[in-house]
């Protein structure tokens, strides 16, 4: 019997029907077929069912992870892996999990959209003391954490697997890096082994916000609230657009406040390709270079419901662009009234479905700060710097601030008002503690004759604010140096050329010898009397707190000369370390 073939003419398979012959070159063969990517593996689908049957060859636990922890409906996760008994390196053990650790987050990119990880490591001291009625050790469990990163699935796979690289490597950096601080500052506590690695999931949302139409933020001094008010033409869909970032940018440039003239200015002088809506704090670095024509530098404060703002991002561009711009998010939802006005209610009023962040032009900052400085009666201009809300009586000392706040992220300083504190206390109990070494030191000078003479005319038309007299030549120096103990440990003088490098390079040799010193642990030395005593007290001689049932006493020494000082608890002694810097005091304490 013959039986007719439909010959597919791309790579000439055949089909019994017309239709799947069809069907076959629409999904392999049409340049316009949709794409499916798997978003644990670089790979591609050409139809949906492909992608489900292979995503079934993953594995849905990551190997060697198990969930050990999870919370609000998995928003919070911590998947754990034991670390092997023959690993008892902290090395070791990163280096055993970081694929596994790689894997895991790779796939948590794929299943969330948006999230923050850390990773911990979990690891076991012992410390031997001696003079112990019995032979048991001490130990305690510690865990050293890296750094918390974002990760989220908006890239590719393979930019995916770069950046889940980076942060690891960033991360066992940390770990490594806290692990041998404290193995070299610790009260000769020795590393017995590693426990286990946790990887903490937490899934968010990024700080971002979007609405239709532009307003400006007033405010209202009768409630100390903000007055918002939204103005605009809610049609054709303008109020659920998400562009109310680019309308209260372009309501800086533009002096008609109407629908027509923001959405012209937006649409004809900004570039907004490839910002996604609604815009998010973190993608408005890239929106300021696309529009580096501007010369705009945007900064974001948010308010809250009882009217207080926070400065959330400040500018890198400040210093430098022409046009400073300020922004407001909040939550707030919309009610319309008989005119079809929008409007603003309280945060606590209405569903909370309704609430949505939303973007506000402010057209002066200082105006607004200085109008909540209700203490202030002063009708005196303010600068405020809008890194950190500091006020400033001056543009020069607002320049002189911003060269070092602008250094670090935004913050609010709040200051206690006088009424809030009647007292204050040392809460650091540490710092009753002396330094190991203190270095004190005089030098012996010479005058000579004055140097730079100045040049002006008169003592009236001079400018300089101070004039050489006389110039003092150092020839000699000493310098003594003494223990906790305020007994002498080294002493030293010099008479001769150049006494100030010398001195510069005798002080060099002595803060590394004082170091290397601190840094070498004496044994304890405990007499039967200091045992007794360490027995009968119930108060920790660090924090003077009572010694529960739960808490662990230990005995605490000296590192440098190994005198026993007192009981303490566990957590304490380890906080309690020797340290590292050496004051050194001039002639006079000056």
């Amino acid at each position: 019997m013959d039986r007719r073939f439909h010959l597919c003419d791309q790579c000439g398979r055949k089909f019994s029907r017309r239709n799947n012959m069809m069907r076959h070159k629409e999904k392999m063969h049409s340049e316009v077929a949709d794409i499916f990517p798997c978003n644990y593996c670089p790979k591609f689908f050409r139809s949906a069912h492909s992608l489900d049957i292979h995503r079934e060859t993953h594995d849905t636990q990551t190997e060697s992870f198990s969930q050990v922890q999870s919370a609000h409906r998995r928003v919070v996760e911590v998947f754990r892996r034991n670390v092997p008994e023959n690993i008892t390196t902290i090395d070791g053990s990163l280096s055993h999990v970081r694929r596994s650790i790689s894997d895991l987050l790779m796939r948590e990119r794929a299943e969330k959209k948006w999230f923050k990880a850390q990773i911990s490591l979990r690891v076991r001291y012992l410390h031997d003391e001696p003079n112990r009625a019995d032979s048991t050790p001490e130990q305690i469990d510690m865990s050293f954490n890296s750094h918390s990163f974002e990760l989220s699935s908006g890239s590719g796979f393979a930019e995916g697997k770069k950046e889940v690289k980076k942060h690891i490597g960033i991360g066992f950096d940390r770990i490594r890096r806290v692990g041998d601080d404290f193995n070299e500052r610790g009260s000769n506590w020795i590393l017995d082994k590693a426990l286990w690695i946790d990887v903490q999931l937490f899934q968010c949302k990024p700080l971002s916000a979007g609405h239709g139409g532009f307003h400006s933020v007033v405010y209202r001094k009768s409630t100390g609230a903000f007055r918002r008010v939204l103005k605009y033409n809610y049609q054709n869909g303008v109020e659920n657009d998400h562009k109310c970032f680019f309308r209260a940018v372009a309501r800086h440039f533009v002096s008609e406040s109407t629908q027509n003239a923001i959405d012209g200015f937006v649409n004809t002088s900004m570039d907004i390709s490839d910002i996604p809506v609604p815009v998010k704090v973190s993608d408005i670095d890239k929106f300021e270079k696309q529009n580096a024509h501007l010369n705009l530098a945007i900064n974001v404060i948010y308010g809250d419901e009882d009217g207080d703002v926070y400065p959330v991002r400040t500018s890198p561009l400040i210093r430098t662009a022409e046009n400073i711009i300020t922004l407001a998010m909040y939550h707030f939802c919309v009610v319309s009234d008989e005119d079809d006005c929008m409007s603003i209610c309280d945060h606590d009023d209405g569903d909370k479905s309704d609430q949505l962040m939303h973007f506000a032009y402010v057209p002066d900052l200082g105006a607004l700060l200085t109008r909540k400085e209700k203490e202030r009666s002063s009708t005196r201009r303010q600068f405020f710097c809008p890194n950190c809300f500091s006020c400033l009586w001056s543009q020069k000392a607002l320049n002189n601030h911003q060269d070092w706040c602008l250094q670090e992220s935004a913050q609010r300083v709040e200051i206690p008002g006088p009424n809030e504190f009647t007292y204050f206390s040392l809460n650091r109990a540490l710092r009753k503690f002396k330094k190991p070494f203190m270095i004190f030191f005089d030098f012996e000078t010479l005058q000579s004759q004055e140097i730079d003479q100045c040049t002006c005319d008169t003592v009236a038309k001079c400018k300089h604010k101070t004039i050489a007299v006389n110039e003092q030549v150092p020839f000699a120096y000493s310098y003594v140096v003494l223990d906790k103990n305020n007994k002498l440990f080294d002493k030293y003088s010099y008479v001769g050329k150049d006494a100030e490098k010398h001195f510069a390079n005798r002080i060099l040799k002595l803060g590394r010898q004082l170091s290397k010193k601190i840094q070498t642990i004496v044994p304890m030395k405990l007499s039967a009397q200091q045992e007794s005593e360490f027995e009968q007290t119930d108060v920790c001689h660090i924090c003077s707190k009572v010694f529960d049932t739960n808490g662990k006493k230990v005995r605490d020494h000296c590192h440098i000369s190994g005198k026993y000082l007192g009981a303490a608890h566990n957590i304490c002694n380890m906080r309690r370390r020797e340290s590292m810097k050496i004051p050194v005091f001039a002639h006079n304490f000056r």
